[in-house]
């Protein structure tokens, strides 16, 4: 702990995960033709992976390279892909929906 408060770089142990909630289904839907990022993210190591809750639309990126985010490198590296992409929907899976229409 006293090295991240001094500044030296840690490493990240575990995954870190997250939801951007959206209204799609309620009473303020996205406007048709809005392009917005999937909603699941993680992050592990330098990488960052992006996917929908449907499975759809993965994007996948290397942070440490890239840290706009321009390049989707899901077809470089299937396999960590694919990895980032179980461990997102399984941690996704394992929510409670939300059924409040409030």
């Amino acid at each position: 702990m006293s090295d991240a408060l001094s500044g030296k770089p840690q490493k990240r142990k575990k995954i870190i995960y997250w939801e951007y909630r959206r209204n799609d289904d309620q009473a303020f839907p996205k406007p048709q033709g809005v392009n917005l990022s999937p909603n699941i993210a993680l992050r592990y190591d330098d990488w960052k992976l992006l996917v929908n809750k449907d499975g759809s639309d993965v994007m996948l990126f290397n942070l440490k390279s890239d840290v706009r985010e321009t390049k989707n490198l899901k077809n470089q590296y299937p396999q960590i892909m694919k990895m980032l992409e179980v461990a997102a929907m399984k941690w996704r899976n394992s929510l409670p929906e939300n059924k409040s229409n409030d």
